[in-house]
C-alpha cells in the first residue's frame, strides 16, 4: 500500500493540472473573444485605429498564453489561430472590413476549438 502513494500522488497531481489548464485555457479565450468582439464592433463602425488597438492587446495576451498552448494544446489549431491574428491584422492595417469580419469568425472558431481541445475528460490524464 506504501508503494502505491506515490502513484496516487502523480495521478492525482495531474488530474489537478489538468483542471487547472483548462480552466486557464477557457479564462483566456474568453477574454480574447471579448478583445474580438471589441475589435469587430470598431471594424463595423469603420473606427480602425480603435480596432488596430484592440487587435494589439488581443495580440498580448495570445503571446502570454502561447508557450503554455504550445506545450499541452494541438499545435495545428494553435498556428490556424495565429495565422488568423496576422490575417486580421493585415486587414485592419488595410481598412478592408469584409475580410476583417472573414478573419474574424474564423478566430472565433479557432479560439472554441482552443476551449474544446483541453475539456476536462479522464482520457486526457490517463
Amino acid at each position: 500500500m506504501i508503494r502505491a502513494i506515490p502513484a496516487i500522488c502523480l495521478i492525482a497531481l495531474l488530474m489537478l493540472f489538468a483542471v487547472w489548464l483548462g480552466s486557464r485555457v477557457e479564462q483566456e479565450a474568453a477574454e480574447m473573444k471579448g478583445i474580438l468582439e471589441g475589435a469587430e464592433e470598431e471594424a463595423r463602425a469603420e473606427d480602425w485605429e480603435r480596432a488596430r488597438n484592440s487587435l494589439r492587446a488581443l495580440d498580448t495576451v495570445w503571446h502570454g498564453v502561447r508557450p503554455l498552448y504550445r506545450v499541452t494544446l494541438e499545435q495545428r489549431v494553435i498556428d490556424d489561430a495565429e495565422n488568423a491574428i496576422r490575417r486580421l491584422q493585415a486587414a485592419a492595417g488595410n481598412e478592408d472590413k469584409d475580410s476583417f469580419m472573414v478573419d474574424a469568425a474564423s478566430l472565433h472558431g479557432y479560439l472554441a476549438a482552443l476551449s474544446r481541445l483541453e475539456e476536462f475528460s479522464w482520457d486526457a490524464v490517463f
